[in-house]
């Protein structure tokens, strides 16, 4: 069963994931778009989607990386924790290096953007509840498992 789970992990960071990010998009990035399945910084900074003005992103790709990539993050550590399996921590620990881009790429300190372009800069200005608890969540999951180091 952990070899299934892990093997579905990778195929998910591995379609909807972005090396440089460390984040799963809610758009498949190695499909025949690439990565023109998400909107483009040029239209993410008119905060557009498709030509028309989006507010919080819906339909752009990047409008849910927060509770996503939270939900995710959370997921592996209760299945670390369950297995004690490196492969899963391994998987942990990069997920929550893209969490660390979300909680930095704005200069609004605190501020949890639905999720950062692969440029990793742009992104779109509004949040919601649900964005923000799971990312919370999964940072305090996080830092509450054997994975978190003082680094």
């Amino acid at each position: 069963m952990t070899d299934s789970v892990k093997h579905l992990c990778r195929d998910y960071l591995e379609g909807f994931g972005h090396p440089d990010t460390k984040l799963c998009y809610h758009h498949r990035l190695n499909g025949p778009g690439g990565l023109s399945a998400l909107s483009s910084p040029e239209d993410i900074a008119k905060r557009v989607v498709a030509g028309k003005p989006m507010p919080y992103g819906y339909g752009s790709g990047i409008q849910d990386a927060a509770l996503e990539n939270g939900q995710f993050l959370f997921a592996l550590c209760d299945a670390h924790e369950a297995t004690k399996d490196g492969d899963l921590a391994a998987l942990a620990r990069h997920v929550y290096q893209g969490m660390k881009l979300i909680a930095t790429v704005s200069p609004e300190l605190g501020f949890v953007p639905r999720g950062p372009h692969p440029d990793g800069k742009s992104y779109y200005p509004d949040s919601s509840r649900d964005q923000t608890c799971a990312f919370v969540e999964a940072l305090w999951r996080y830092h509450a498992s054997a994975l978190s180091t003082p680094e």
